[in-house]
């Protein structure tokens, strides 16, 4: 053992050092002493020891750098808990646990939250690389456009001349976002490198490394790795020097370690500097690899990446945001500074539970004060779970698969017509977000049809810093009425796609792009108005987004363009933090008029069960398609109670009923709007059941209308099978197909040949029903008429008296007729319009 050797053994015996910063030092002092050697130093042992005293120093700096980042968030934090405000105007330190993780635009006294935070990074890293995202944006049927171009910008990344000048100016585009979010992150706590023509990041296909490594060993895939990276531009920390093949070589184990485990091999809980527990520590790890040039990137890419490279620069520019975000807000270690707010939040349950003064609701019961805690916590931990992603990590992959791809058919089976309620009530929420907003622009609907049609309008919308969803959908975003998707990359396609062509995304981007660019616009034009002076709706929103007089003087002084004053506009004159959170109002705002689901809401729906586990798909079956719905009354719903809190209770009923109102009347256009497209003339309009199901219609739940007068859903499940979810409702079709027939067959109600074509008529019924894309709301009749009719006739004997109980279900149930009955090879006439007001 050598001197210096046994100085770190020393140092570890007497609790100098610690286990992790003795194994961290160790494998310097053995990396860099190596080397040395190798090169045929004579002085290698005290090379390496000076590389370890650096590395010491260095870790010194640092420690003290993330602690006065560490006390600066927490006097912040101390500071905004202090002075929040709920909706109904109370403070409570567990609901500002979750408010700090993703702020909704209720209350007041927060200055930033996670989710915001990240939310416009985005946005103003969309807006800065406006270019790049049009170029390659997704076109007609998911296809990539500009997909021709992507090698040469990725050439120019890793400093190639392709002589293409609209390559190298995408290129300069995402290399310079790219840049600003390192260098962001580095103020924030991190320690990310600059390195010249540094390329992309690779994001590792997990399974298809696995494939290689079982077919060609760890060691094959290591070597296969190794053959197409730089070791002379890998920078070892410590020395300065370059790594060397031999410790690049063997650092290629924990590597393979870390994308067969998603990262999780090497991570530990510590929070010493030198440690990966601070999440200021991890993301230097995603740019460790650095490839010789472009082609073996490309071809590295095309066997084990994910995605195409456009893929690569969002989802980098997403995950950094992501880490930037937790790290500006809750310092250099989130969890630890999460870890503190919760025993926080207890000590104030323990003062309210004593009947003494504490920052908890003063409206709960002092006895009750630790559960309202703990509830408030559990809530906040499921949260940050979502928000970090951890709770998507399958515990059995096989088991999470497959129950992914079922949900991902089914998805694209089943939400052919989400786009009709949404055209109808995206309408009258955002009427109600505009009045709440202070919005006065009348335009709304000319702005939405050219958000819609025209993609120069779109463009706008990405300059002022409005987040482009199609550009982050890198297979496991999350989508309006889907929830997230799950599964293998076949079914997230087949799901996405069909959410696409169905018209739903270009709906949803287009109503939110409308209502913000309204917002942009009417700021545009109040530039002139001090903050007095602004009309008192406006004057409470920049209040609850803690926006002073001060600040509004600063955000007025900004110059817009084209009309808009958006995010960039902004920056110029009042600095990035100050834009951002400009940004960030607006955006929240938009989830009013278009509510697309949040962090919270997908936590209150999912909670802790991770993938790959029973409860887990369960849960995740049970909620499809309720994301909408969960994420009604946590906005609208507070938005009463913050009315009422506020000794406004007119203005709170006032609210609700004008909620109501424009809830049940998009709710009856879009009910009305799904009979015609099955066939049926509307359904009148002149009963309780009608209109209670309208209502329900307008807030995501139209199935659930069905119960309000009966005992069985329009598609014969009852109550508690609706419960389940989609898959459980599938499951239970296919068990009365097969099983229910076959028992037909024993107790003797039927012969055996007849229940066999009885089963393979219902098979037939439900495949036909359940194939991707049926029920897309522009071919669902046709579909419905000419494919479904006419397979169930090939394969049920049954079939036309099936056809004349459906019939005759709608018509003794609702009392409709029909202008194209099943099994009918044309239409009869057209729809009745006027039967919608019970006239013959």
């Amino acid at each position: 053992m050598s001197d210096f050797s046994e100085c770190l053994s020393n140092a570890l015996s007497e609790g100098v050092l610690n286990e992790e910063e003795y194994d961290e030092l160790a494998a310097v002092y053995r990396r860099v002493r190596g080397e040395r050697e190798k090169a045929g130093s004579a002085s290698a042992d005290n090379e390496a020891g000076l590389a370890v005293m650096a590395e010491l120093e260095h870790a010194k700096k640092r420690q003290r750098f993330l602690n006065a980042l560490n006390k600066k968030a927490a006097l912040r934090l101390e500071r905004d808990l202090a002075r929040f405000r709920n909706g109904r105007g109370e403070n409570d330190a567990g609901e500002f646990l979750q408010t700090i993780i993703e702020y909704s635009g209720q209350g007041s006294g927060v200055e930033k939250s996670v989710q915001n935070v990240r939310e416009a990074i985005l946005g103003r890293a969309m807006a800065q690389m406006e270019e790049v995202i049009n170029s390659f944006r997704q076109g007609t049927g998911g296809r990539r456009v500009g997909k021709a171009k992507l090698p040469n910008v990725v050439k120019e990344l890793f400093g190639e001349d392709t002589k293409d000048p609209g390559a190298k100016s995408l290129a300069k585009g995402f290399a310079d976002v790219a840049e600003d979010l390192r260098q962001r992150a580095n103020a924030a706590g991190m320690e990310i490198a600059r390195l010249e023509n540094w390329g992309l990041p690779q994001m590792h296909n997990r399974r298809a490394v696995q494939k290689y490594i079982r077919q060609h060993g760890r060691d094959g895939f290591k070597q296969h790795l190794f053959s197409r990276l730089d070791p002379e531009r890998m920078i070892d920390r410590a020395s300065g020097r370059p790594m060397g093949r031999g410790s690049v070589f063997a650092a290629l184990d924990d590597v393979i370690d870390n994308i067969l485990t998603e990262g999780w091999a090497t991570r530990t809980p510590s929070r010493q500097g030198i440690g990966r527990g601070s999440l200021a520590n991890q993301r230097q790890e995603h740019r460790f690899l650095v490839f010789r040039d472009a082609d073996t990137w490309l071809d590295y890419q095309r066997d084990f990446g994910a995605g195409d490279p456009f893929n690569a620069m969002m989802a980098h520019i997403d995950g950094m945001a992501k880490d930037i975000a937790a790290l500006e807000v809750l310092g250099p270690n989130p969890e630890a500074t999460l870890s503190w707010l919760k025993q926080h939040a207890k000590v104030q349950a323990a003062q309210h539970s004593l009947e003494r003064d504490s920052l908890i609701n003063p409206r709960v019961k002092p006895q009750n004060a630790e559960d309202h805690v703990r509830g408030k916590i559990k809530r906040a931990e499921e949260m940050w779970m979502h928000y970090s992603g951890s709770v998507n990590v399958p515990v059995n992959e096989t088991f999470a698969d497959h129950s992914g791809n079922v949900r991902n058919v089914l998805t694209s089976s089943i939400l052919g017509t989400a786009a009709i309620p949404s055209f109808f009530t995206d309408p009258m929420y955002s009427a109600m977000a505009r009045y709440f907003s202070g919005e006065r622009h009348s335009t709304w609907m000319r702005e939405w049809v050219k958000q819609y049609a025209s993609r120069a309008s779109r463009r706008d919308a990405t300059r002022m810093g409005l987040i482009m969803d199609s550009a982050l959908n890198t297979l496991g975003q999350q989508a309006r009425y889907a929830g997230t998707f799950e599964g293998q990359a076949w079914s997230r396609v087949l799901s996405e796609q069909m959410l696409a062509v169905t018209g739903l995304q270009s709906i949803t981007r287009a109503g939110r792009n409308a209502f913000s660019l309204g917002l942009f616009a009417d700021f545009a034009d109040r530039r002139a108005k001090g903050y007095a002076d602004l009309e008192p709706m406006v004057q409470r929103m920049l209040r609850r987004y803690d926006i002073s007089p001060a600040e509004w003087d600063q955000i007025r002084a900004a110059k817009p363009e084209k009309g808009f004053l958006g995010v960039q506009q902004v920056e110029v004159v009042a600095g990035r933090g100050l834009a951002e959170r400009y940004l960030s109002m607006v955006q929240t705002e938009a989830e009013y008029a278009v509510p697309s689901g949040s962090v919270r809401s997908h936590s209150l729906l999912i909670g802790d069960n991770r993938p790959g586990t029973l409860q887990g798909e369960f849960r995740r079956g049970m909620t499809m398609f309720t994301s909408f719905t969960a994420i009604l009354p946590m906005l609208h719903g507070y938005r009463i109670l913050q009315e009422w809190g506020a000794n406004n209770k007119l203005g709170g009923v006032g609210y609700a009923t004008a909620l109501m109102l424009t809830m049940t009347v998009g709710g009856a256009l879009s009910l009305q709007s799904k009979q015609i497209s099955s066939g049926r003339d509307p359904r009148e309009m002149d009963s309780p059941e009608f209109w209670g199901a309208a209502a329900l219609q307008g807030g995501g739940l139209g199935i659930w209308g069905d119960f309000f007068f009966a005992d069985v859903n329009r598609f014969g499940a009852t109550m508690p099978l609706t419960a389940g979810g989609p898959p459980v409702q599938v499951l239970n079709e296919l068990r009365q197909s097969v099983f229910g027939n076959a028992w037909d067959a024993i107790t003797g109600k039927e012969t055996a040949g007849d229940a066999s074509r009885s089963a393979a008529g219902d098979l037939t019924s439900l495949i036909a029903s359940k194939f991707p894309g049926s029920n897309t709301w522009y071919l669902k009749l046709a579909w419905d008429r000419y494919v479904e009719d006419n397979l169930i006739r090939l394969t049920d004997p049954d079939a036309e008296a099936k056809f004349r109980r459906r019939a005759r279900y709608y018509e003794r149930e609702y009392d409709q007729g029909w202008f194209w009955q099943p099994g009918s090879a044309a239409p009869e006439r057209g729809p009745e319009l006027e039967a919608a007001l019970g006239e013959d």
